[in-house]
C-alpha cells in the first residue's frame, strides 16, 4: 500500500492500523527516520528525514539534513509534545503540535 503512493480511504486502514501494538511514551524516545506513509507536503522538496523525541515535552517534528549534513528541525512548524491517548479503546502514544490543532497517534512498528 505504501509502496504504490496511492491514497487508501479510512475503511481500508483502520483495520489495519487496529493489528498493531499501542506504544509507551519511553518507546517514542529517540531520532525515527520517516518514510513516505507520513504525510509532510513537497517532502521531496526539502529532503524530509524524519521526527527527533528528545523527550516526552520536547519533540522535533521535521528533521531535514542541513547544509553540514546534521539534522535540522524544520522551525516554520516549531516544537512538538507527546502524551498518551486514547484512541478507540487504546491507549497509546500521539504527537501533538504545539502551532496547530494537529496530532498522530503512534501504533507500534518499525524504526
Amino acid at each position: 500500500m505504501i509502496a504504490s503512493g496511492e491514497a487508501h480511504l479510512a475503511d481500508t486502514l483502520m483495520p489495519l492500523f487496529k493489528q498493531l501494538e499501542p506504544v509507551s511514551l519511553d518507546f517514542m524516545l529517540g531520532t525515527w527516520r520517516g518514510a513516505s506513509s507520513m504525510a509532510v507536503p513537497n517532502q521531496t522538496r526539502w529532503n524530509w528525514y524524519g521526527i527527533r523525541f528528545t523527550s516526552i515535552n520536547d519533540v522535533e517534528p521535521i528533521l531535514y539534513p542541513g547544509p553540514d549534513g546534521s539534522l535540522q528541525n524544520y522551525h516554520k512548524l516549531g516544537r512538538a509534545q507527546i502524551r498518551e491517548i486514547v484512541f478507540d479503546g487504546t491507549v497509546s502514544a500521539a504527537l501533538i503540535l504545539r502551532s496547530a490543532a494537529d496530532h498522530r497517534l503512534f501504533p507500534q512498528g518499525q524504526r
